[in-house]
């Protein structure tokens, strides 16, 4: 019966497959895994630990090498014999202008600063007051001992840096013999006109220090797995971006290889999933609705599982902060909202996804290599977490079961991690508070974000939590209200048939909470129209007697009709308004129809069928079965066990023939399981009573004295009971 439920359902589950791959894609796209992104100079602000061993030759540090060689050869040096006569004619034009200079007609003021602004020559004031001062003799012996030291120096080498040697020694001669005016003079003159007489030779020298650099054999960058890189507070220089772009821990072109594995583990998760559907769980293609929050459910998982590993992974301090993430909230919203089976599948791949993101950071590998333990702590609670999660809350209906199951994901969380965690000998005893820490956190999380939202998410996916359906099986709800006021027969049949069915449906593992609301409102619309049903009349006039049977049976369908749109006024789940056209489905109103075709053979006999449809779920397809069976056997005579047996499978079987269960779940060990428990429950309902012994003549004068008592009446929900000594009967 299962194969023509969903006719679309394979090309629904393709394209959820589809639609969940590029979603999951999207999540894990290598580029939202950021790398190391450094800049020589920056400081560190992590410790960063290589993923791979690996060796390389490094051009930064063989440059580096190689530019200290060449920095060691001194620069070659050419002798240039020009220079000694450039500055010997220089020193003539010295001596010329400060001759003129002492012979010209000017002041003595005028003078002084003539000499001290000559070109070439930086005379000090007080050379110049000593130039002007000196006579002829004496300004004769400073030319003629300025020629000679200039002769003498330049005969010898001066090297570029040798001017400052030159000039020293050019000073201790001086000073040695002459006195402290002309020595002042000569120093002042011909100390400004040495020059180097050897220059570099820009050529040899290049060559010299490229045989130098040459000469330096390329250097060998071994690295292990796990060293460490850098520390936090290390300034970055170039052999340390080198360092990160041979490890692939610097943000750059994102390669097929970075690519293949996001893709390969998307793909492959959507087709379990989508899988999983196709072959399992087929009430979850009934509407799109549903398979929109599935996915987005399952992607919200893995978001918070890459966010909380990019965040907080490696854990170098070992403060397990990952772990305090609500890592369950996604399979505890699939379990409360759609399925627990489902949510133990979504438990199950938001592990393995969490495992793969860690190891999609190149710079948290070789923590994970080193001490692989870590790697399994992650996906250890993030599968627990999230299955104990699911099958705490997957039938949870009041706030304390939200509670109790935060308090099992923790405890799970905190067991997991530390399982593992005695397997690591860097373990600390320290480290124990922080996981007790973040697994309290984790499970007050979970508990109060699903209970914060799992109603808001089933209200905007049109899923109806258990919460609602508590609140809807209250007898003071306005509908349940109106149901046992105005047609007391159909109520009381409501709760046979609700007491009937959900023991069925729990007997199949169906929700037993929804058939029995379903069952409250399943004939609401007959509070339109009370007296047009035999249950209601109380024994008065039936009006279908004078009216068509085409018109009785238009009369009846239209109780569904009245009844959706109760439902849509008082806004009830859709899951809930599905029992009111689903427990009739496309049935014929078998009594009218037959009074028809005693008038006319060839009555149409879609006059007297119900719209349908036909039930779509187990849930809806127990109620109809139920609701048949109470009502076959409440009008029975004869209520024997043997008799109820026979009236449920008549029931069951003319069900089945009709062809009303092909578009449900149910498969035939369901319905011979329905049928058990309908038989058991009837059986209690209709048991024989005890038939009491006849009074004695003492016991009949003793009632007949109590009945002239003014014996009190006993009103019970404004309905007159006898008095309590008249009630009999178990």
């Amino acid at each position: 019966m299962n194969e023509a439920r969903h006719p679309g359902s394979a090309g629904r589950v393709l394209v959820f497959t589809i639609a969940l791959a590029i979603g999951l894609f999207l999540v894990l796209f290598p580029t939202a895994l950021p790398r190391i992104a450094l800049d020589t100079g920056s400081t560190a602000t992590q410790t960063v630990r290589s993923p791979q061993d690996i060796s390389y030759q490094s051009e930064i540090l063989t440059q580096r090498q190689r530019d200290q060689a060449a920095a060691k050869v001194l620069p070659r040096l050419i002798f240039d014999p020009g220079v000694r006569t450039r500055q010997s004619q220089r020193l003539d034009e010295v001596l010329g202008a400060i001759t003129t200079i002492r012979l010209s007609s000017l002041d003595a003021t005028q003078r002084s600063g003539a000499l001290t602004s000559l070109q070439g020559v930086q005379l000090s004031p007080r050379a110049a007051v000593l130039a002007l001062a000196l006579t002829d003799p004496e300004w004769g012996l400073v030319q003629t001992e300025a020629r000679a030291a200039i002769s003498t120096a330049m005969d010898g080498t001066i090297p570029p840096d040798g001017v400052s040697a030159a000039r020293d020694s050019l000073y201790e001669r001086t000073n040695a013999r002459l006195g402290e005016g002309i020595g002042i003079i000569v120093k002042a003159i011909a100390g400004a006109l040495l020059v180097p007489n050897q220059l570099v030779d820009q050529a040899a020298t290049a060559r010299a220090r490229d045989d130098a650099g040459g000469a330096v054999p390329a250097v060998t960058v071994t690295i292990a797995l796990g060293e460490i890189i850098l520390r936090p507070g290390d300034t970055i220089d170039s052999a340390d971006i080198e360092k990160l772009e041979e490890l692939g821990l610097i943000s750059g072109t994102i390669q097929a290889n970075d690519i293949a594995p996001a893709a390969i583990l998307s793909l492959l998760s959507a087709a379990v999933i989508g899988s999983y559907l196709a072959g399992a769980r087929p009430l979850v293609l009934a509407k799109r609705r549903r398979l929109a929050l599935l996915g987005g459910v399952m992607l919200l998982s893995v978001a918070v599982a890459r966010l909380g590993v990019l965040a907080f992974f490696p854990d170098n301090d070992r403060l397990f902060l990952f772990y305090a993430l609500p890592l369950a909230l996604g399979p505890v919203l699939v379990a409360v909202l759609l399925d627990i089976s489902l949510g133990l599948v979504v438990a199950a791949l938001s592990a393995a996804m969490a495992g793969f993101v860690a190891y999609s950071r190149p710079e948290a590998t070789a923590m994970l290599a080193a001490r692989p333990q870590d790697a399994l702590q992650m996906v250890a609670a993030v599968l627990f977490a999230g299955a104990v999660g699911a099958l705490a809350t997957h039938r949870a209906s009041r706030v304390n079961h939200f509670l109790l199951a935060g308090a099992l994901i923790a405890g799970t969380t905190v067991a997991a991690i530390t399982g593992l965690w005695l397997l690591d000998p860097a373990g600390e005893r320290e480290d124990l508070a922080w996981i007790a820490g973040v697994g309290l956190a984790s499970g007050m999380i979970t508990a109060f974000l699903s209970l914060q939202t799992f109603t808001a998410v089933g209200s905007v996916f049109g899923v109806t939590t258990r919460m609602r359906l508590i609140e809807l099986s209250q007898l003071d709800q306005p509908l349940l209200r109106r149901l046992r006021e105005l047609t007391p027969g159909t109520f009381h049949h409501s709760i046979i048939v609700s007491m009937l069915a959900e023991q069925a449906a729990d007997a199949i593992g169906a929700d037993g909470l929804l058939v029995r609301v379903g069952c409250f409102y399943h004939d609401i619309g007959k509070t339109l129209q009370p007296a047009f049903y035999i249950e209601n009349q109380g024994g008065g006039g039936n009006p279908h007697d004078d009216l068509d049977p085409a018109e009785s049976a238009r009369l009846i369908r239209e109780h569904v009709r009245g009844g959706l749109e109760l439902a849509r006024r008082d806004r009830l789940p859709d899951s809930v308004a599905a029992f009111i056209p689903e427990h009739h489905g496309s049935r014929l109103i078998t009594y009218f129809y037959r009074k028809a075709l005693e008038r006319d053979p060839g009555i149409d006999t879609e006059l007297f069928r119900y719209d349908g449809p036909k039930p779509q779920t187990w849930e809806t397809a127990i109620v109809m079965l139920a609701d048949s069976s109470e009502a076959v056997v409440r009008s029975s005579r004869d209520r024997s066990p043997e008799r109820i047996h026979t009236l449920v499978d008549g029931v069951i079987a003319e069900r089945l023939a009709e062809g009303e269960l092909d578009e449900s779940d149910l498969t035939l060990r369901d319905i011979a399981a329905i049928a058990a428990s309908f038989k058991r429950t009837l059986r209690g309902v209709y048991h024989p009573r005890i038939e009491y012994p006849v009074a004695s003549a003492e016991q009949e004068r003793a009632a007949e004295a109590a009945r002239q008592m003014e014996a009190p009446v006993i009103p019970i929900d404004g309905i007159t009971g006898p008095p309590i000594g008249e009630r009999r009967g178990y």
